[in-house]
């Protein structure tokens, strides 16, 4: 089965029902059970009927919306000799546009309309972050696909259970399942210890800016002088950035802790065109 899923941004503009959280929900409950990179999935309605406390028809309509939407497709397969008919699923694989969540989310004791909210959240978060900007609550509806008059009961929910934060216009995703990265590389070790930082100091953290070719050279020279060394950094994190400005980026984390800045990469400008 699988560890994590992988879900398409696009859920918040495909997804439009009143339904569609538990819409994305049982895309994400499908995902759960991709075994190999073929991408294709076998969960029954019933199955999901039960986990979400729905009826067939119910997760039978969700499904169809969500093939309708392109979001899967479905093969009617046949088990056996019995005429026991089922459907197999299948997800494609994103490039782009699309964030993760660990497999196990789907079983906590979390209410699927919740569950559901919080997908469409991280959808809207920023790249590589589980955070977003919003300038009202009429804004912070919209996003997570809520009616303004019920944004701030399902925001009071959603904090009182420790699934999010908020602070200065910005909400954070606190629930465990959303990691920032996969591999346990260096680099992504390094921006987690300072995201973790710099959101203990109610900061925004920087964003973390990756080209097409690789990462911002402040990650480098950041891993460069700690070589692994978590807890030293957190160290000279709150010795030497124990005071840190409203707006904060990972050159300046550079600078602090390494006396370092990293050197800017010439841009080349395009040859003329001579016609």
């Amino acid at each position: 089965m699988s560890t994590y899923v992988q879900m398409p941004t696009s859920i918040t503009e495909k997804l439009t029902k009143k339904s569609k959280h538990n819409e994305a929900m049982t895309l994400f409950a499908i995902g759960t059970q991709i075994k190999d990179g073929s991408r294709t999935a076998s969960y029954t309605e019933k199955d999901m009927a039960a986990l979400f406390g729905e009826t067939e028809r119910t997760l039978n309509t969700y499904v169809a919306t969500l093939k309708n939407t392109g979001l899967l497709k479905i093969k009617e397969l046949v088990k056996g000799k019995s005429d026991f008919r089922y459907n197999s699923y299948y997800l494609p694989f994103y490039k782009e546009n699309y964030f993760i969540v660990n497999a196990d989310f789907l079983y906590e004791d979390i209410p699927t309309k919740l569950k559901g909210i919080l997908l469409f959240l991280k959808a809207n978060c920023w790249n590589g972050t589980n955070y977003l900007e919003y300038h009202s609550l009429n804004e912070l509806a919209k996003v997570a696909g809520i009616g303004k008059n019920d944004i701030s009961k399902y925001k009071r929910e959603l904090e009182r259970l420790g699934l999010i934060k908020c602070f200065r216009n910005h909400l954070f995703i606190t629930c465990e399942h959303f990691p920032l990265h996969l591999e346990e590389t260096p680099k992504n070790k390094i921006y987690q210890v300072i995201y973790d930082y710099c959101f203990s100091k109610e900061i925004i953290p920087p964003y973390k800016k990756v080209d097409d070719a690789d990462w911002d050279n402040s990650i480098f020279l950041i891993a460069e002088k700690y070589q692994n060394d978590y807890e030293r950094l957190e160290k000279d994190l709150n010795d030497r950035c124990a005071n840190l400005p409203p707006e904060v980026s990972l050159e300046y984390f550079c600078k602090a802790l390494t006396g370092r800045m990293p050197v800017k990469k010439e841009k080349k400008q395009p040859k003329p065109i001579h016609l």
